[in-house]
């Protein structure tokens, strides 16, 4: 394209404006009888009630003019974080190496600072606002330590064992912290870092200088307040001012008689039972606002007017605070053993097995399940008859299942053996190594992978007030887990100088085309699949010289 190009400042749209314009007399949901040939029943389907196409003047927004600069945000957030660690280690051998303990130490130091824009009257955020700058930074810091101790036989027991029979004992205890996370709760305030613990325990015992060693092992893990990933937490800001919005809305008599006062919106109801819903529901919001921890919620979330018009146009915003992570606790114990044996010199064979629980506790954190709770009880009660839209939408109750439906599926479970945990994994690994003859320098091997049922769903029981309760002592299972690998790779030199090693691998041998369940309804029926790993294949080369 040649020449310059020139985008205008001003132009105009043509837009059809859903404002309403038909006289207060007429009813949104009354009958109507449209055109031949055009859709519609009520006359919230007459075109002619609203403002309807309109040549709408706009403006384009330039950077390179910094009075319009802020308009093309959206939002904004600063953040810092410095980190600081200082670390030691000391090991030490004892009575000629049959005690050796190890101890570790390491101290964090954590300073984190984040801010957000303010917002304008018109919406737009205060990008170019002097006072959008990082404070002062919070500091935290901690310290955590490691132990282990390693006991081997010593020479003097050794050699007066049968078999050629070697063993150790082992203990370790850690503990670790994630260092300059700057997370937030649902209240805005700092959480602690997430933390772990880890203590195991256990024996070696070895035959045959070696050839045949067992090692079992007991595990236990603690994390505290790790990130937990939960759906529609938007809604925490957004229900609140949902909420708020249409209770000043009803309060104020913003819009017309239909837009501000209760319309029937349940089968059977009628209009005196709506209409004496909406005083208590509006008295509800009222005393609710003044609710300390709601208060700290309209902080937290950014809860702002946008002009003085805002509770007539729902224009109020929200905007989730910088950090904001919803947590939870883990708990991870179990066995593992493993056994290894060299049946020749050129044959080897490892088989592993483990059985591991896993258990989420605290799902959401505390300060996040105190606040949903609390506003869970309010929208049981009048609070939750308020409406959204109009006099006759949908009560803000059964908006809020768009938090409280994935919170709750969240909350299943808690206490137990976590969803898709398969307790039992077994697998074996040989390898062939050929050094003689003919078929020098190959070799040849092959892996069998199994794991146990996992969890994929609960059913329902019913108590006797008629209340559903999931089954958490009977779930159900998807189906076990297993899959081959065979390899083969070869070993030669060329020239005499360049040593090559050549490998094909193959994976899952034995792979199905079945979907694989991952969810079930509470009657049994699965309702959700992956799709199986498929065969694959890999060739390497590799050179040495």
């Amino acid at each position: 394209i040649a020449g310059t190009i020139t985008v205008p400042a001003n132009g105009s749209i043509h837009q059809f404006l859903t404002g309403w314009i038909a006289p207060s007399t007429i009813d949104p949901n009354g009958a109507w009888t449209p055109p031949v040939g055009q859709p519609g029943a009520i006359n919230a389907d007459n075109p002619a009630n609203y403002q309807g196409w309109t040549n709408v003047p706009v403006h384009v927004l330039s950077a390179f003019n910094s009075n319009e600069k802020d308009g093309l945000y959206t939002g904004g957030s600063k953040k810092e974080t410095i980190v600081d660690s200082k670390a030691a280690i000391w090991q030490g051998y004892f009575f000629d190496g049959v005690v050796v303990p190890l101890i570790g130490i390491r101290k964090d130091t954590v300073k984190t600072a984040s801010i957000q824009p303010g917002q304008k009257s018109d919406g737009t955020k205060n990008i170019s606002d002097p006072s959008y700058q990082l404070g002062e930074l919070t500091v935290e810091s901690g310290t955590t330590k490691s132990y282990s101790v390693v006991v081997h036989l010593p020479d003097k027991i050794k050699s007066k064992l049968p078999f050629g029979m070697d063993a150790s004992i082992y203990f370790n205890k850690s503990e670790n912290f994630q260092p300059g996370t700057g997370r937030v709760d649902v209240y805005g305030a700092p959480l602690a870092n997430p933390s772990g613990k880890t203590k195991d325990y256990g024996v070696v015992v070895s035959f045959l200088e070696g050839k045949v060693t067992l090692k079992v092992n007991k595990f236990e893990t603690k994390t505290l307040n790790a990130s937990s990933g939960l759906d529609n937490t938007w809604y925490i800001g957004q229900g609140l001012e949902r909420g708020y919005v249409f209770d000043q809305f009803f309060k104020n008599n913003f819009g017309q008689d239909w837009q501000n006062h209760f319309q029937p919106n349940q089968p059977g109801q009628t209009q005196d039972q709506a209409t004496a819903l909406q005083g208590p529901a509006v008295a509800a919001w009222d005393t609710f606002m003044q609710d300390p921890d709601a208060k700290k919620i309209f902080t937290a979330w950014h809860l702002q007017s946008t002009g003085p018009l805002a509770w007539q146009t729902n224009q109020l915003t929200s905007q989730t605070p910088v950090g904001y992570t919803g947590t939870q606790d883990n708990l991870s114990k179990g066995y593992e053993f493993e056994l290894s044996t060299q049946v020749t010199k050129n044959w080897t064979l490892t088989a592993n097995a483990s059985k591991t629980t896993a258990i989420v506790t605290n799902v959401g954190g505390t300060a996040l399940s105190q606040w949903a709770n609390k506003y869970n009880k309010f929208m049981q009660g009048p609070g939750g008859d308020i409406r959204l839209w109009w006099g006759g939408g949908p009560n803000i109750r059964d908006d809020w299942n768009t938090f409280w439906a994935p919170w709750s599926k969240g909350q299943i479970g808690a206490d137990s053996d976590v969803s898709e945990l398969r307790p039992w994994a077994f697998n074996a690994i040989t390898n062939y190594r050929f050094d003689h003859g003919a078929l020098k320098g190959l070799s040849a091997g092959g892996a069998y992978r199994w794991q146990s049922k996992d969890i994929i769903g609960y059913p329902t029981t019913q108590d006797a007030a008629g209340n559903f309760h999931f089954d958490l002592a009977n779930p159900y299972h998807g189906p076990a887990n297993s899959g081959i690998d065979l390899w083969t790779g070869y070993d030669f030199k060329s020239d005499g100088k360049v040593q090559w090693h050549i490998q094909l691998n193959l994976r899952n041998v034995t792979a199905s085309k079945k979907l694989i369940p991952t969810n079930v309804q509470y009657t049994g029926a699965y309702s959700a699949y992956r799709i199986p790993e498929p065969l694959g294949w890999e060739f390497t080369t590799r050179m040495e010289f």
